[in-house]
């Protein structure tokens, strides 16, 4: 089945191995920590009880809250390094 896929696979859609230092490492650990739990647990919740538009502003909130802007801004670094 994988063989049907190999035609589709070209090189610039693959993600590159991203390497960060230690200082940016340390920051993602941290930060990831309370955002997966949160992602995790909003997304099962949404699953059993549905999710409800109204909601969805305060999700935003919270994830800015939790770091998801600084998560986000050391994995783009990151990949534009090893894209270059």
């Amino acid at each position: 089945q994988i063989n049907t896929l190999v035609p589709y696979m070209y090189s610039e859609n693959i993600y590159p191995s991203v390497f960060f230092s230690k200082e940016e490492l340390d920051k993602l650990s941290t930060i990831q920590t309370d955002l997966f739990d949160y992602i995790n647990r909003m997304r099962a919740e949404w699953i059993v009880n549905g999710k409800a538009d109204k909601d969805w502003d305060s999700y935003l909130k919270e994830l800015d809250t939790l770091g998801y802007s600084q998560w986000l801004e050391i994995k783009q670094a990151g990949y534009d390094r090893t894209a270059k």
